[in-house]
């Protein structure tokens, strides 16, 4: 039977306490990444969503006309227009 040793000294107290301090600090600020990143408010800062929605909305609204037209078409994309509008002036009030 061999005598085998640890293969790390045992360490002051001291230095494991920083060593879990810095490793707790690491994983405190990868969370607080991940829960910027990940939030819904990141999403609606872009303007192409917005815009995009808008559309979608307005087609929707404009689709309940009897028939799609060219004025059904402009009908929408003023419907988007004033929806980014109003999507801004929430996002400012906020």
């Amino acid at each position: 039977m061999a005598i085998t040793t640890p293969p790390n000294p045992p360490r002051s107290l001291d230095e494991l306490h920083r060593d879990l301090t810095e490793k707790l600090g690491e994983l405190h600020r990868r969370a607080t990444h991940a829960r910027v990143v990940l939030s819904p408010s990141t999403y609606w800062r872009s303007p192409a969503l917005r815009v995009g929605l808008g559309v979608v909305a307005g087609l929707v609204v404009g689709s309940r006309l009897p028939r799609m037209t060219r004025a059904g078409v402009l009908r929408a994309l003023a419907f988007a227009a004033l929806g980014a509008i109003a999507s801004r002036a929430f996002k400012a009030r906020a």
